[in-house]
């Protein structure tokens, strides 16, 4: 199976900051395949926070999805569609394959896991670190994960914690980065993910300095 980045140009210049869930929601709106579709990772769009809760979109934006290439004729149908995604519009152009590129370092902006010692609670950073680690042993995955630093607070504020809004259910978690990763583990993590929500931006990792 190979696995490729599916790239859409876009037009429109801003999106709700925490734009993963309704992204999901306007994209199964077009093509309802999506909505059941765990083959399927939609990386979320960089932009500069305006501080009233939206983003702006640089204008090289693309809406990149992650998918298995035999699955492309299933979304290829978002071509030229307008999407709502909140109080914001965006109308995808043609897209474009790119193929996963292997690199030593890897960074997630949001992971999310699922860990029986949290209790419904953010985890604590060791803990949730630990469950980073499980998962890519699980995968065998030889790769140092680390956290994403955000401040130099001490305790939780000192790394980059993020959330994912689900129908007014407020899901935490944190940045990852994995290094010293080999060719071939770095294109398995890539393809495999770490934790859930992949559909609404979470879990897809990217070479260091790439877009997520």
């Amino acid at each position: 199976m190979t696995v490729v980045e599916l790239d859409f140009g876009i037009s429109g210049s801003s999106l709700p900051a925490d734009h993963g869930y309704p992204l999901f929601s306007a994209l199964s709106e077009s093509v309802p395949e999506i909505h059941e579709a765990d083959w399927l990772g939609i990386h979320t769009l960089p932009g500069v926070r305006d501080g009233h809760g939206s983003i702006t979109l640089p204008s090289s934006s693309k809406l990149r999805l992650r998918l298995p290439m035999e699955k492309i004729p299933i979304v290829y149908p978002l071509a030229g569609k307008k999407i709502c995604v909140g109080d914001y519009t965006l109308r995808l152009g043609i897209p474009q394959i790119r193929l996963l590129a292997p690199a030593q370092t890897l960074w997630s902006r949001l992971v999310v896991l699922k860990l029986a010692d949290s209790k419904g609670q953010t985890a604590e950073p060791e803990s949730f670190l630990a469950g980073v680690q499980r998962q890519l042993e699980a995968l065998s995955i030889a790769g140092k994960p680390s956290l994403e630093k955000a401040t130099q607070k001490p305790g939780l504020d000192a790394f980059a914690r993020r959330v994912l809004r689900i129908k007014g259910v407020t899901i935490t978690g944190y940045g990852i980065y994995v290094s010293g990763l080999s060719d071939e583990d770095s294109l398995k993590l890539q393809i495999a993910g770490i934790g859930g929500r992949r559909r609404m931006g979470c879990g897809l990792f990217v070479p260091v300095g790439g877009q997520s």
